[in-house]
């Protein structure tokens, strides 16, 4: 089924993720798998979430499964329209 949320991707200011984790951890019982430059994901019961450091602020990206997005930054963009012809 096209347009689930497949995937969130949790941002935030410190470098050093461990803080961040460990409070997941502990308030959800998320398992974090660290991944080798940085950052690393949890397996929540039906998603994962990924964590990386360096952010501005504090943020949350979501990635949908499907297709016709042409980019995902808030707002729904429509594909351009296939030139009749082209390849």
């Amino acid at each position: 089924m096209n347009g689930n949320a497949s995937f969130f991707e949790l941002g935030v200011p410190d470098a050093d993720v461990s803080k961040n984790q460990a409070f997941f951890a502990r308030v959800f019982g998320w398992s974090f798998n660290p991944m080798s430059k940085g950052g690393g994901w949890f397996q929540a019961p039906s998603i994962r979430l990924g964590l990386h450091g360096n952010d501005t602020l504090a943020q949350i990206y979501v990635f949908f499964e499907g297709s016709g997005f042409g980019r995902c930054d808030g707002q729904y963009v429509r594909p351009a329209a296939r030139q009749p012809g082209s390849v």
